[in-house]
């Protein structure tokens, strides 16, 4: 029958056994308390990696997804503009109004290009620079109409 003292004397062995061992075996066996092991550590940083690269990819997908609605939006308004035969004088007004009223959002050189073409423009010219302008989101084509 075990009695108290053969269970103490059994904790004593155990105790000095583990005092005896060295410290990469005991490592190794029960690890260090509080502290995650290398293989823990390994799958921490796997997990993480994963997650990093799945948010990368889903981040970069809605941008491009965004950039493609935008282009299309764009086609869509400069369709929508054409087709309502906006004339040039209309369109020299929106181009002049734009640039008084954003100018610090004009790319830059704009308004210089304007004032360097004063003399004579082309209605080609002035359709291309106004559908430019809409692209750029400075003009609005339903604005005024």
């Amino acid at each position: 029958m075990m009695t108290k003292t053969f269970i103490d004397k059994i904790n004593d062995l155990i105790d000095e056994a583990i005092l005896e061992a060295p410290a990469d075996e005991l490592e190794r066996e029960i690890g260090l308390p509080g502290f995650p092991s290398t293989q823990e550590i390994q799958n921490f940083q796997n997990i993480i990696t994963s997650a990093v690269q799945e948010s990368r990819r889903a981040r970069l997908q809605a941008a491009k997804q965004a950039f493609q609605e935008r282009k299309s939006d764009i086609r869509d308004q400069i369709t929508l503009a054409r087709q309502r035969n906006r004339s040039i004088s209309e369109m020299i007004t929106d181009i002049v109004s734009a640039i008084a009223k954003k100018r610090e959002q004009m790319p830059e050189g704009l308004t210089l290009a304007f004032r360097n073409e004063s003399k004579e423009v082309s209605d080609d010219t002035i359709r291309a620079t106004w559908e430019k302008l809409v692209k750029l989101g400075l003009i609005d084509p339903d604005e005024d109409m």
